[in-house]
């Protein structure tokens, strides 16, 4: 298809122009249109005009132009994903809701209702940590949330997910201030999933802070020095990182502040060193 070309060659308007004039001249129950609705929306998104790209996502979640069940499976997740990078209480129901319709449709893929499982997990998190914004929850209705990830797939199904899972499982013990939980739940993650580096890294770096923040400054030290030791790219962090949260420059801040609270200012200096060439 010509969209595909034009896509390829980072042509956007001539993308832009095949998609309305597909728009325009075919009707709501042609299955080109719920394509090419899907396909606005993206366009859309690409350009930051995110209202107009909910909306595109929306028509084709809603069932307002015939679109193949693959495509609105896409567009419901799409939406609600949207709904999320929204943030605040109404949006963040909206895109429960949009995980909830998503597991209806596709409720015989286990490893794919896992993976919605574990976003609701996510987000009940972000509410119990930040109530005002997200509407309130507990870290005991996430561990909740969690458990059933486990109820439906096993790390060799599904190790990313998984992975994902346990971290915010032991993630809810360090909010809760019960870091001794946390800790035993962070090595056991990193002994079980030696593959998966951005969770490894991230378990590395609540396990060093987390004995810094209970006095063990040698110990944080070595917990957070092992992120460095995982083979990451400094300048490919983004890879493996949640957000912005870059594991190689977060930690090196936290080696920083312990190097310098053990008086080691030739640390103190090496890690300053190491912040200044990877901001």
């Amino acid at each position: 298809m010509d969209f595909n070309n034009f896509y390829s060659s980072k042509d956007y308007a001539k993308c832009e122009e095949l998609v309305d004039a597909i728009l325009l001249n075919t009707n709501d129950t042609d299955p080109i249109k719920g394509w090419a609705t899907l396909r606005k929306a993206y366009l859309a998104y690409r350009d930051a005009r995110y209202d107009d790209a909910e909306a595109h996502f929306l028509k084709v979640a809603k069932g307002e132009v015939l679109a193949p069940r693959d495509l609105r499976l896409e567009a419901i997740n799409r939406a609600a994903r949207m709904y999320l990078k929204k943030g605040g209480v109404e949006n963040n129901v909206r895109h429960y809701r949009g995980l909830d319709e998503l597991q209806r449709l596709k409720k015989d893929d286990r490893v794919f209702q896992a993976i919605l499982q574990a976003d609701k997990a996510y987000i009940i998190m972000e509410a119990a940590r930040e109530p005002e914004k997200y509407g309130g929850g507990s870290q005991e209705d996430m561990r909740r949330a969690c458990e059933k990830v486990f109820q439906l797939v096993t790390p060799k199904e599904a190790p990313n997910t998984c992975a994902l899972t346990e971290l915010m499982y032991m993630e809810s013990y360090a909010y809760e201030g019960r870091p001794e939980i946390a800790i035993q739940l962070a090595e056991q993650l990193i002994n079980k999933y030696p593959n998966q580096i951005r969770e490894k890294a991230m378990a590395l770096i609540f396990l060093g802070v987390l004995e810094y923040q209970r006095g063990n400054l040698e110990k944080g030290y070595k917990w957070l020095e092992q992120v460095h030791q995982l083979g990451i790219n400094p300048k490919k962090q983004a890879a493996v990182s949640f957000g912005s949260l870059y594991p190689l420059t977060h930690s090196a801040v936290w080696l920083k502040a312990i190097a310098k609270a053990m008086n080691r200012s030739d640390l103190v200096d090496y890690w300053d060193k190491f912040l200044k060439n990877n901001p």
